[in-house]
């Protein structure tokens, strides 16, 4: 059926009119069903900021950098000229912490000449005390004398409601002068599972200072389980350790805790 120029023009319009009517509802549709979250990159819903303050997280106002109490050096074996290198850091923010922490460690001569720098990352978590531990660092000939840490600003500082974290419980504490090896059993007693735990190990002595230092990793933990953790160094120990002290944690800003 043909129809005329005057017809086909109005059809035309008609149609123009109706998709026009059709976007409009959908839009509006949508507007409608869109919910205002914390994660929207818009400032609304009474935010102080874009997706923080108000009914979201609170935004990072006034938090302090973590800080070095101190830093140290090992000497690994008797043979070689590799050191473990760790440091006592300490996060004064509690609920904030950050998975991106930038850190350089530095050895020094005994006439402050720089020796080496080692550079690495790790996590922070929300208060709290802990070690950052490097191992095997070459001084190549040199003879450290002092060694420092420097962190790096946190740039992406993370809110976390829940900052005590899992809790873990030292079943088992053997050490074996002869093989410079310590034998450790875990248990988590928390209510969930874990994975990635970190343990660090500082060895003691009578005086109350740290002589040595190391680190290993369970991969995972189920809730009430108990597993196995060993620690090694490369030298022989004159003495054994007056006290062990173990170190445990996890990264609390990972979502899929």
């Amino acid at each position: 059926m043909a129809f005329s120029w005057r017809t086909q023009k109005k059809l035309t319009y008609l149609g123009i009119a109706v998709t026009i009517l059709i976007l409009t509802a959908a839009s509006f549709i949508f507007s409608g069903n869109s919910k205002e979250t914390c994660f929207d990159g818009q400032k609304n819903q009474n935010e102080e900021k874009v997706d923080c303050g108000g009914k979201c997280n609170p935004c990072p106002y006034n938090l302090s950098e973590p800080v070095a109490l101190w830093a140290r050096f090992f000497k690994e074996s008797e043979k070689g000229n590799t050191y473990d290198l760790a440091a006592f850091i300490k996060n004064p923010n509690s609920n904030w912490g950050s998975d991106n922490l930038s850190y350089s460690f530095k050895l020094f001569s005994k006439d402050n000449v720089l020796i080496i720098e080692k550079r690495g990352k790790t996590f922070l978590n929300p208060g709290g005390q802990f070690i950052i531990f490097e191992n095997s660092v070459n001084a190549q000939k040199a003879e450290p004398y002092r060694a420092a840490i420097t962190i790096e600003p946190v740039k992406n500082w993370q809110y976390v409601k829940n900052d005590s974290g899992p809790r873990f419980l030292i079943t088992k504490n053997k050490f074996d002068r002869q093989s410079s090896s310590l034998e450790i059993e875990v248990k988590n007693n928390s209510e969930f599972d874990a994975r990635d735990v970190y343990l660090i190990a500082e060895l003691i002595d009578k005086n109350g200072n740290v002589f040595a230092v190391s680190e290993t990793k369970i991969n995972s933990i189920n809730s009430e389980e108990k597993a196995e953790a060993f620690f090694t160094w490369q030298t022989i120990f004159s003495n054994e350790p007056a006290q062990v002290e173990i170190m445990s944690r996890i990264n609390l800003m990972d979502a899929n805790l």
